[in-house]
C-alpha cells in the first residue's frame, strides 16, 4: 500500500525537506510584507455604539404605526378589493396590510387612553363641546 503522504521530493538534488516545511514554503506570489490585524485581533479598541441608531430605528417604526393608526381613523386609508392586474394587486395587498397595522394602532391607541380614563367617545364629546364653545364666542 503506497502511503498518500512520503518523504519522497521530487525537489532535484536537494536534501529531503519535512512535509510541514513544504506546506509552509514561500510560493512565487507570496509576500513578505506585514498584514495588518483585524479589528476584532486589536487590543484596546472601542466597540462601536449602536444605541443611537437602535434608538431612531424604533422611533421611525412608532412614529409610522401611529400615523398608520391616524390615516385609518381620520378616514385617508381604507380597505380595498384586489383589482385585476398584478402591480395593482399587489397594491391592494400592501393598502391592506397597511390598513390592518393601523387598526391595531387605533387599538392600542385607545387602550392606552383608556389607562388615563378617557374613552374615544368621551373624547368625541369634548370636541363637540368645544367647537360649540367656539361657535357661541364667534356668533357674540
Amino acid at each position: 500500500m503506497v502511503n498518500s503522504v512520503s518523504g519522497v521530493s521530487f525537489r532535484g538534488d536537494t536534501a529531503a525537506v519535512s512535509n510541514q516545511d513544504l506546506i509552509n514554503a514561500p510560493g512565487k506570489y507570496t509576500t513578505t510584507a506585514e498584514i495588518p490585524a483585524d479589528s476584532f485581533e486589536k487590543e484596546g479598541v472601542p466597540k462601536k455604539s449602536r444605541k443611537k441608531g437602535i434608538i431612531a430605528t424604533l422611533g421611525l417604526a412608532l412614529a409610522a404605526f401611529a400615523g398608520l393608526g391616524w390615516a385609518v381613523k381620520t378616514g385617508k386609508l381604507k380597505k380595498v378589493e384586489a383589482p385585476e392586474g398584478f402591480f395593482k394587486k399587489a397594491w391592494s395587498y400592501v393598502q391592506n396590510a397597511a390598513h390592518w397595522v393601523g387598526e391595531k394602532a387605533g387599538k392600542c391607541w385607545d387602550s392606552v387612553r383608556g389607562l388615563f380614563g378617557k374613552k374615544s367617545d368621551d373624547l368625541a364629546e369634548a370636541a363637540e363641546k368645544a367647537a360649540d364653545d367656539v361657535a357661541e364666542a364667534v356668533a357674540k
